[in-house]
């Protein structure tokens, strides 16, 4: 019990070291997404022998040659698109769902779309340990979105892509903002 509460203490030295290190001085402005940075348990979306990395300044390694972006990458993207409360967001390849979550912070509903089933089977049991209830992780093609939530006010894009997909663009509604 005593290991168990010191690393969670020291996961916690750890979240403050990344905002602090990472996400302030990269002009992230919006304190929402700050204070949801800083709550939300970075370490429960990476495996095992992954989380003494997941507030590291690097993309740590989710498994399948998918990776969870660095910390200040996602504030800048997620800070681009200027989510509101009223807002509903798609997280495309949103992988365990760590981006779903920060965005479930800022958003009314978000919707994660993971084309890895295992991934996405992770984001659906973390968001329920997490008892986030304004987000859910769907199966499916990363290219097709999830039309039957659309319209869409932000896309976040996990990952990067040449150009957007037509199916995503379709489902957007007249105000979205995109970052990727």
């Amino acid at each position: 019990r005593q290991g168990s509460e010191e690393m969670m203490m020291a996961f916690e030295v750890m979240r403050e070291n990344m905002i602090d290190g990472q996400v302030l001085p990269s002009q992230i402005k919006n304190r929402k997404l700050v204070a949801a940075m800083s709550e939300i348990p970075r370490e429960v979306f990476v495996a095992q022998d992954q989380k003494g990395y997941a507030y590291s300044d690097k993309e740590v390694e989710m498994g399948v040659g998918r990776f969870l972006m660095e910390p200040r990458v996602l504030a800048g993207l997620v800070q681009a698109l200027s989510p509101s409360p009223q807002d509903v967001g798609l997280d495309v390849g949103c992988g365990t769902g760590y981006g779903m979550v920060v965005l479930s912070k800022l958003c009314n509903t978000v919707v994660g779309i993971e084309s890895d089933l295992a991934l996405m089977e992770k984001a659906s049991t973390l968001l329920s340990e997490l008892e986030i209830d304004n987000a859910v992780a769907v199966h499916g093609a990363l290219c097709e979105g999830c039309l039957s939530e659309a319209p869409y006010d932000v896309v976040l894009m996990e990952g990067s892509v040449p150009e957007m997909p037509e199916g995503i663009l379709e489902q957007l509604s007249d105000s979205i903002q995109l970052a990727s």
